[in-house]
């Protein structure tokens, strides 16, 4: 004898047995996944007793007119975890009868085969989706916190879909970008060794220019402290070389010399660039060391969704 005794006992909350090889009516919906690690849709599914109540009768996709299952499929989605994917009667005739959405679906994170367009391929297509999307996602983020958990998984679904647009974004975003990646990259191999070579510019200001023009500098000080002793007139006069284009010559900079670290961390403990710093490293040991000790620090563990 088929009854619906196994169905009804789920849904007053109870959560009845599932044998192997022993289908029991019921209402549910099928997933699949279209590809490793892709996402999953779901296909409505009834499994109702015959008139005789004898044999258990199978039917997948839009009611009534939905394709019948043989016995050996109805038993063979059963023992394949068919029973865990019950859902109410109201949302299958929703979704089955109706064309409707399943409780956790949205158009722009649709779970039905039929209601999946193709995966936008253009700049068009993929702005269009991620609008659509992001429309929907900032309701959500305008409206109030998460009440029930159709309300969680629909939510959850929709930062998938935008998860995987942003993937899909990113993507076209890189192949675009890939030829000027590449003949930016012929460029810097061609101009390279040349702009190495030019660059020793910068070696002899550094190791010979710039000693001789402070010992000149120096010279030329002492010329005019002379020269002012002897109550001369005096030219102040500046180390200068080079007679092509502009000359060079010596200009002060200042730099400092920390005598004292910890007295000038102390000076400078309030800058928001040093809270910063101290906040990367606090994070990064306790994130790396559960059990290590800093002064001045707890560990606080916080649950994220990922």
């Amino acid at each position: 004898m088929k009854t619906w005794d196994n169905y009804l006992a789920w849904e007053r909350g109870e959560n009845p047995p599932a044998y192997l090889n022993q289908p029991e009516a019921g209402y549910f919906r099928e997933p699949h996944k279209d590809r490793f690690n892709g996402r999953y849709t779901y296909t409505p599914i009834i499994y109702f007793p015959d008139e005789t109540n004898e044999r258990l009768v199978g039917r997948r996709g839009a009611w009534p007119n939905g394709a019948e299952l043989s016995e050996e499929e109805v038993i063979e989605k059963w023992n394949n975890g068919l029973h865990a994917h019950r859902v109410k009667q109201q949302e299958y005739r929703q979704v089955a009868a109706e064309g409707g959405l399943w409780s956790d679906e949205s158009p722009s994170a649709p779970l039905q085969g039929h209601n999946q367009p193709p995966e936008p391929e253009s700049f068009e297509e993929l702005k269009a989706a991620v609008e659509d999307a992001e429309h929907e996602a900032n309701g959500y983020l305008e409206g109030l916190p998460i009440a029930d958990q159709a309300e969680a998984d629909k939510i959850s679904n929709v930062a998938h879909r935008l998860a995987e647009l942003h993937k899909l974004i990113n993507d076209k975003r890189k192949e675009e970008k890939q030829p000027y990646v590449d003949g930016g990259d012929a460029v810097e191999r061609k101009w390279k060794p040349l702009i190495a070579a030019a660059v020793t510019f910068r070696l002899l200001k550094s190791r010979l220019i710039t000693p001789w023009q402070v010992k000149e500098k120096y010279r030329l000080k002492k010329e005019a402290e002379a020269a002012r002793a002897a109550g001369e007139a005096v030219e102040d006069k500046k180390p200068r070389s080079g007679t092509r284009g502009r000359a060079i010559g010596l200009k002060t900079f200042r730099r400092a010399e920390i005598t004292d670290y910890k007295l000038c961390l102390e000076f400078f403990a309030d800058r928001d660039e040093v809270r910063e710093a101290v906040q990367t490293l606090a994070d990064r040991a306790v994130q790396h060391d559960s059990g290590v000790v800093i002064p001045g620090v707890r560990t606080v563990e916080e649950d994220r969704a990922v």
